[in-house]
C-alpha cells in the first residue's frame, strides 16, 4: 500500500509513521510538484521518524542531485544535514543519455542479501556500456571542485537575478522558488500569468523552459550544469523581455473558507480546528490575562475566589472603519450603554477590552463608572490619541460589580502578551458557560494565482439568551480588507438565516449582545478589481464567517 501524504507536513507524517511503514519516499525539492524545497525540519523529522519505525529513508534527486542545488554540494541531501538510506539518480548522470542508478548507505547496502537485489532495477538502456562510460566521464568532472564553484558561482548570480526579477514584476510573478540557500541552478517561477504564455515567450528569446506544479502555474529552468555567468545574464535578460512583454491579469476573486465541522472526535482535533480558524488578519494585535478575586456580593465570610479573564484587541492604528450592533434590551448593561454612544457620536476605535465573569448588568453601584475606568486604563497603557476611543464588553452574572482595581492591576500583562498571530486565546478567554470556544476564519484569494488578498476572523462566545444555558452572545469580527459601508455589511450578515439574529443578537433577549466588525485596511482594493467585485467577496467573506 502507498499512502500520499502533503509535503512539509511533519504532523501528518508523525501520524502515518507506524512499524509497518517499509519506506519513506521524497525529494529534497520536488520537481513536478512545482519546485518546492522541503523543510530542513520536515527532512529531519523523517529521518527521525524512520529510524525510531525502522523504516528506509529513499531521496529521489533525479531533478536536484550531481550539483544542481548549487551551494558547492553533489547532492541536495548534503544541505540538509541528513544521509538518506537509498538514493536515486538518473537524468544528468550520463549527460543525456538514458540511465539510472541507485545508491545505497552502507547500513542499508548491508542489510540487502546477497544478490538479492541484483536486476531489480533495470531499463531498456540503463546500464549499457555506453550509457556507463559517460556517466563516468561525467562523474569525473563534477567532482572536480572548480566545476561545482562555477555552478556555485553562475548559480548565485542566477537566484539573485530571478530574486529582481521577481521585485520588479510583483503584477506577474507571485514568487520565486529555489532549493535551500541562495546558489542553484535550479529554479521555479510561479505566475500570475498563463505559464504557457511565459514558455512562448522565452522560447521567442532563445529559452527552453518547462512548467510545472499541480495547476501548472511554475515555470521550472534548469540550465546545464556548464553554463557560464555570460549565459546566465543572456538567460535573465530574456526572461526580463519575456516579462516586460506580457499583460498582467485581472484577479478573479474567490472566498476560502477552513472546513466546517459539526463533530468531533478527540478535544485535540477541535483544538487544532480552532487554531486553524484563529488566524488574525494583518494590522490586529491581541493579548489576554487572568486573575482570581472575591466578589464583594458574596460577602467576607466567601472563601471561593472567582476568575476574570480579560482580554484586548487592537487594531493597528485608532480608526472609523468599524460597524457595532447591540442589543436593543431596554436595560442594557454598562458597556453597551457606552458602545451605542460611541457609535452614534462615530468615535474612532483605538481598542476593545472585554472581560467574563461579571456582566456589568445592573450592579448596586459602579456601571458606566467601573467600565470607562477599565477603558481609561486599556487607553493609557496602549498609548491610545485622546480621540481614540476603548469600546468594552462584559459577560457574566447579572448584579455583580466590576473588580475594577484588580481588573486594572491584570491590564498590564494582557497588553505585555499582545501578539499578531492567533486569536486563538481570546477565543477561549470571552467565555462564560460556553463548553468550547468559537472561531471562523475565512481567506478571499485571487483564484488565478492563490494570492492573499485579504481575510476575516471571527470569535465569539455563548449562543443567545436560550434557556437552560443561558449565556450573552458576544462576537468580535477582524478584517484587513479596506472596506466602506462596514455598517451595512453586519446588518446584511447578521440577519442571514442560521446567522446571529436567528437567536437574539440586536434583539430584545439579552442585555449585552454585541457584534462588533473592524477593519485595519491594511489590504488595499486592486487596481483591476472593481468597487463591486470587491464588496461583494467581502459580503460573501463576512456571510460565511457570521453563519
Amino acid at each position: 500500500n502507498v499512502t500520499n501524504l502533503p509535503f512539509n507536513d511533519i504532523r501528518a507524517l508523525e501520524e502515518a509513521m507506524d512499524d509497518d511503514v517499509m519506506g519513506v519516499f521524497l525529494e529534497p525539492v520536488q520537481g513536478e510538484g512545482g519546485v518546492r524545497p522541503a523543510d530542513r525540519e520536515f527532512i529531519q523529522a523523517a529521518r527521525e521518524l524512520c529510524d525510531k519505525h525502522n523504516s528506509v529513508l529513499v531521496f529521489d534527486e533525479i531533478q536536484i542531485g550531481l550539483g544542481r542545488a548549487g551551494n558547492g554540494n553533489l547532492w541536495g541531501y548534503e544541505e540538509y544535514g541528513v544521509v538518506p538510506d537509498i538514493l536515486t539518480a538518473a537524468k544528468p548522470l550520463a549527460g543525456g543519455l538514458p540511465i539510472g542508478a541507485i545508491m545505497f548507505s552502507e547500513t542499508a547496502y548491508s542489510s540487502v542479501p546477497e544478490n538479492g537485489w541484483l536486476g531489480t532495477h533495470g531499463s531498456t538502456f540503463a546500464g549499457s556500456p555506453v550509457a556507463c562510460r559517460a556517466a563516468l566521464v561525467v562523474l569525473d568532472q563534477l567532482v572536480q571542485p572548480s566545476f561545482l564553484e562555477n555552478i556555485k558561482q553562475a548559480g548565485a548570480r542566477f537566484i539573485q537575478g530571478l530574486v529582481e526579477l521577481e521585485k520588479k514584476y510583483p503584477d506577474k510573478i507571485v514568487e520565486v522558488r529555489r532549493p535551500l540557500g541562495d546558489s542553484a541552478l535550479y529554479a521555479g517561477i510561479q505566475v500570475k500569468v498563463p505559464s504557457a504564455d511565459v514558455i512562448k515567450g522565452a522560447m521567442e528569446r532563445g529559452l527552453l523552459i518547462i512548467s510545472a506544479g499541480d495547476k501548472g502555474d511554475v515555470v521550472r529552468l534548469c540550465p546545464p550544469l556548464i553554463t557560464t555567468l555570460e549565459q546566465v545574464e543572456q538567460c535573465l535578460d530574456g526572461l526580463d523581455q519575456t516579462f516586460a512583454s506580457l499583460s498582467a491579469p485581472e484577479p478573479k476573486l474567490k472566498v476560502e473558507t477552513v472546513k466546517a465541522e459539526t463533530a468531533f472526535t478527540s478535544k485535540s482535533k477541535h483544538e487544532a480546528f480552532i487554531e486553524e480558524n484563529s488566524v488574525l488578519p494583518a494590522g490586529f494585535r491581541i493579548g489576554t490575562s487572568s486573575f482570581s478575586f472575591f466578589p464583594e456580593e458574596l460577602g467576607e465570610s466567601n472563601t471561593n475566589p472567582a476568575e476574570m479573564k480579560l482580554t484586548v484587541i487592537q487594531p493597528e492604528h485608532a480608526t472609523s472603519n468599524y460597524a457595532a450592533l447591540y442589543t436593543q434590551n431596554a436595560f442594557p448593561g454598562a458597556p453597551v450603554k457606552i458602545g451605542k454612544s460611541f457609535l452614534e457620536q462615530k468615535q474612532q476605535l483605538g481598542a476593545i477590552v472585554v472581560n467574563n465573569k461579571i456582566s456589568n448588568v445592573s450592579p448596586r453601584n459602579g456601571g458606566v463608572e467601573d467600565s470607562l475606568a477599565v477603558c481609561d486604563k486599556v487607553h493609557s497603557l496602549l498609548g491610545l490619541e485622546p480621540s481614540a476611543k476603548v469600546f468594552p464588553s462584559s459577560t457574566g452574572v447579572i448584579g455583580w460589580r466590576l473588580p475594577v482595581e484588580s481588573m486594572v492591576d491584570a491590564l498590564p500583562e494582557a497588553v505585555g502578551n499582545m501578539q499578531s498571530d492567533s486569536a486563538a486565546a481570546a477565543a477561549e478567554a470571552i467565555m462564560t458557560t460556553d463548553g468550547y470556544p468559537k472561531a471562523r476564519t475565512v481567506e478571499i484569494k485571487d483564484e488565478s494565482t492563490g494570492v492573499s488578498l485579504g481575510r476575516i476572523t471571527g470569535i465569539a462566545k455563548g449562543a443567545g439568551m436560550i434557556e437552560p444555558n443561558l449565556a450573552t452572545m458576544l462576537v468580535y469580527i477582524l478584517t484587513d480588507m479596506d472596506v466602506s459601508d462596514l455598517q451595512q455589511h453586519l446588518k446584511e450578515s447578521i440577519n442571514e438565516p442560521a446567522s446571529f439574529n436567528s437567536i437574539s443578537v440586536d434583539s430584545d433577549q439579552s442585555t449585552s449582545d454585541t457584534v462588533l466588525l473592524v477593519s485595519s485596511a491594511k489590504k488595499a482594493k486592486p487596481e483591476q478589481v472593481s468597487d463591486d467585485e470587491w464588496a461583494e467577496a467581502f459580503q460573501k467573506g463576512l456571510k460565511s464567517v457570521c453563519t
